[in-house]
Formats: structure tokens, sequence, C-alpha cells
């Protein structure tokens, strides 16, 4: 028999009208060949009816939804309210990051069946799970809720440490410093970091129907990093991207056709480093114009090049309040991650591709690469793409709840309940001391913590 059997014929079942009116009529006199033929049914499925009603003339309400309607759940394993509940526990174990596969669901289900002391199929208890026939009834009578998904990979330490604990601290540590320093959108910025290579993705492309293997050219198997340091305010604003490439000399030709008033840094990595964030405060601080009446809030995250003493003093020296996001927390409250880098990465890689189908025969070096940086920032640090960011990700305006029951789902798997101690002791810190150097914390929050600097500097902190 086929999976899904096709119909044949285009013969509808009886209305339960017509049954009853030929009942009704044999119920008078008229045999039940002739009221088959009167009434459009078929013979044996009249005489099957008459059966059902003779058995459960006593009960009424059976009479009107089982015995004049086809049968389709003598069948089934589980009821609807079983059901429902599987297909519950399946969305929600998804929703946790920890979703079943096909194999996994019919594992379950069996294990359900048999603690539910249902019975089951001989194949059921063969093979210790149910069968792939069970399993394919159960997604299409669930195919509103449940599909088939590919899943990402997500780190671990991202699952537990974005918990309501720790969001909550950083909330209340944000709007501590919105209190102290007056904020408006306008003084209100966010800085983070990406890498950009020389090597891009190559989009689909036409080719010949039946050909197994499409070819497009790339500049390098390996491209060399270029590191985009970005700075946007929640009024939709951007100061100039800092970039830093991977030499050990700077040269002036690495900024060539880059973005307006940006700064070009070096160093051998290609990443960000203690000193060079430095120079990254100094370029924010000659832009932005931070002042004793004009005092701004930075956040950013953690990294332990945004957390060093120089860094702190000079950010104070300057009227510059920085906090910074929960370890593994940047994925959902930083606002460039949000709604700027994601569409920055896919103008890059278009006009990676438009320049090597400009250029045949060249590789794409990093003294291509701040044109092509300029090309996407300008078309991804729209304001509406920044203001976005800073909405979604409850920074501002400050939404505290922007965030509901089901983005902690993933968490719960390693919760903890927070000791009494920790938590009176958090209550009672002042998250914003009134003299010295800011770089006490908020305490740790459930879960791991895989922060490059100790839990108890920086992790919280506002300056």
């Amino acid at each position: 028999m086929p999976q899904y059997y096709k119909r044949k014929t285009e013969a509808e079942h009886p209305t339960e009208g017509r049954i009853v009116a030929a009942q009704d009529a044999i119920a008078n006199g008229l045999t039940l060949r002739k009221a088959a033929d009167e009434f459009g049914i078929s013979k044996s499925a009249l005489q099957r009816y008459q059966a059902k009603q003779a058995k459960q003339k006593n009960d009424a309400s059976a009479l009107s939804e089982t015995a004049l309607a086809p049968n389709y759940q003598h069948a089934k394993i589980f009821s609807a309210a079983l059901e429902q509940e599987l297909m519950q526990f399946i969305a929600e174990v998804s929703d946790m990051f920890h979703g079943y596969t096909y194999k996994q669901l019919r594992v379950f289900a069996n294990e359900m069946a048999v603690s539910n002391k249902i019975k089951i199929p001989r194949y059921w208890q063969k093979n210790k799970m149910a069968s792939s026939d069970w399993q394919k009834g159960f997604m299409a009578r669930n195919e509103e809720r449940l599909a088939l998904r590919a899943a990402e990979p997500t780190l671990l330490a991202r699952t537990t440490a974005f918990n309501r604990f720790n969001v909550e601290t950083f909330f209340n540590n944000l709007e501590t410093c919105y209190l102290k320093a007056k904020s408006t959108a306008c003084t209100i910025y966010n800085l983070d970091e990406t890498g950009c290579t020389t090597t891009h993705k190559p989009p689909k492309v036409l080719a010949r129907k039946g050909c197994k293997q499409v070819g497009k050219v790339v500049s390098q198997e390996r491209g060399e990093l270029v590191t985009v340091c970005a700075i946007v305010s929640a009024a939709g604003a951007c100061i100039p991207p800092v970039l830093v490439f991977p030499r050990k000399n700077y040269k002036g030709i690495f900024m060539r056709g880059g973005p307006k008033e940006a700064l070009g840094l070096v160093n051998p990595s290609g990443w960000m480093n203690i000193d060079l964030f430095l120079n990254v405060l100094k370029h924010f601080v000659k832009h932005a114009r931070p002042a004793i009446d004009h005092q701004v809030v930075l956040v950013m995250d953690n990294h332990e090049s945004h957390v060093s003493l120089a860094a702190q003093e000079y950010a104070k020296e300057n009227n510059i309040h920085i906090v910074t996001l929960p370890p593994h927390t940047s994925h959902r409250i930083q606002p460039l991650d949000r709604t700027v880098f994601g569409p920055m990465k896919i103008f890059l890689n278009s006009a990676c591709d438009s320049w090597c189908l400009a250029n045949p025969g060249r590789a794409i070096s990093i003294y291509d690469m701040a044109g092509l940086i300029r090309e996407a920032w300008m078309k991804a640090s729209t304001p509406n793409n920044i203001t976005a960011g800073f909405k979604v990700s409850g920074v501002w305006p400050l939404d505290k709840h922007a965030f509901d029951n089901e983005s902690y789902l993933p968490s719960s798997v390693t919760d903890r309940p927070v000791p009494e101690s920790r938590s009176d002791q958090h209550m009672s810190s002042n998250p914003v001391p009134n003299s010295g150097l800011q770089i006490s914390a908020a305490s740790p929050g459930p879960g791991p913590s895989n922060s490059s600097t100790p839990d108890s500097a920086f992790a919280n902190s506002c300056s």
C-alpha cells in the first residue's frame, strides 16, 4: 500500500443527514436495498451504520458523533489529549535548544506509551521505538506546529549565560547609568567589533542543468582578517568606524577608499588589543565630544581588550560611563549584533563578488578591503537599522521586559537557585560607587561563565 493513498473515484462519504433520512425510511418499512438506492448510499455502508445504531441505540451522543461518521480514530495509539501533550513537549525542548530528531521522537513515543500502559503494536515492542508510519502520521496531524528544521550550532555558554538573573542585573545597572548621566538617545552608544576576511562566500549562480559541480572564483582559500570596530548611537547616528589591519607597520594605503574620517590601526593578528582600544576611545571622544554637561553611556562587551585599567581611567576622565554586557549574551543584547552586522556581512559579500567580476585574474587583498567595507557599511548603518537594534535589545528605550519567558528557556536546563547570602549582598551593593574607579561588578548569575576576565571585574560595571 502506498504511503499516501490517492482516491481513485470522486465519490463522497454520505452526509449525516442522508444517513439519518435513510434510517428513518427503513424504520418506516422501506427495505435496506431500496433505501440505499434512493438516498445514494452504499448498501454495505448503510448496513454497517444500521448495525452501529442497533449496538449503540442507548447512547444518543455516540450515535451522532461516531455511528454516523467514518471512524479514523480506531488505529491511533495515543488519545487526542496525550498527543497534544507530546506535541507541546517536543516544541518546548526545541525552545530549550535540545530538540529531538525523528528517531528520538520515535523512541520517546514508545516510552510514553509503555509508561501510560497503552497497547502498542508488536513492531514497537520489538524495536523499542514507534514506527516510521506513526511518525509521519504524527507530523501530518501537527504540521501547523511542528516541522523538521536544520539546527544552528549554539554554544552551551550562550544558552546558560543568557538567564533572567544576568539580564535583569544588566538592565538595573544600565538604568542606574542612565539616571546618573541624564541620558538621551544622542548620548547612548554601542561599540562592538566584527571580523571581515578577504575571502567571501560565493552566491548561487546560473549553470548548465545537470552539472554536478559548479565553481566560482574567490581570492584565497583562507583570507586575511580585517577587524571593523563600529560605534553607533541610539539616535541612529554612527561614528566613523575603526579598521584593524593584520600588519606590524601602518601604511596610509590601507585606508584607500575607506569610510570618511575612519581610523586605521595595525596589529599582526588583525584583532583588537588593549593598546589599540585606547586609540579607539580617543577616536570616540574626538567625535562624540563628551563633557561634564554632556556625559555619554557606552555599552560594549567585556572582552579583555575593553576592560584594561588604562581604558577605564581614560573613560572616567572623559565623562564616559561604560556598561559591559554579561558574558556570552551579546547575541541578544548587543544592538550592533542584532540589526547592523548581519546586513553588513551580506552587503560585503555582495561587494566582494562584484569586485571579483570587475577584476578578473586579481585577488582581493587587505589594500582593497577598506573600500569594500565602506560600501557595505554605508548600506548597513542606516538610522532605521541602528535604532531597531537598540529597541529589540531593550537598551533604548530602556525595556527590562524586552525578553519573554521563552527567551530564557535554554538556560532553564542548568538553572539553580541563587544563594540567599549572594542575593542579599547583590541587592545591598551599590552598582555605581560615588568615587574611585568603578571596577566592581554584579555577582555572577546561574550557569558557568567563560568570560576572558574574572567574574568579579568589569562584569556589569558603570564607570
